[in-house]
């Protein structure tokens, strides 16, 4: 049994055409999240009434990934879990293109760069 070579690892990736709000994202590693009271919140209780885990549901302001954080209502230890509808496939970087997140920092600088005004002093 043969296996056929992965044609994605072959073509080129132009960081020019990544879209900008995923660049967000990756660029600080993190997904920018809403505040707090912006997420949707739920209660796992016991029997008893007393809580058990509270659990955060929010949405990535960038890219849309669904961000669920569970946290532990006796030591306050957080699980967070981050997954997507439908993953996007422009979402993913093949890591044969040797990009780094330094090369996705400069790319989401320069494009902001070019609506800064310019300040001399």
């Amino acid at each position: 049994m043969t296996t056929d070579p992965d044609l994605k690892s072959t073509a080129v990736f132009d960081l020019k055409q990544y879209p900008t709000e995923y660049l967000e994202c990756r660029e600080a590693m993190r997904h920018r999240l809403p505040a707090n009271s912006d997420w949707r919140w739920s209660v796992l209780r016991s029997a008893t009434g007393t809580p058990i885990e509270y659990t955060r549901t929010c949405m990535c302001l960038s890219c849309k990934a669904i961000v669920t954080d569970i946290i532990n209502a006796k030591d306050g230890s957080k699980n967070r879990k981050v997954r997507r509808p439908t993953l996007p496939v422009q979402y993913r970087i093949p890591r044969s293109a040797g990009i780094t997140v330094y090369d996705q920092r400069l790319e989401l600088i320069g494009r902001f760069a070019q609506q800064a005004e310019v300040q001399i002093e």
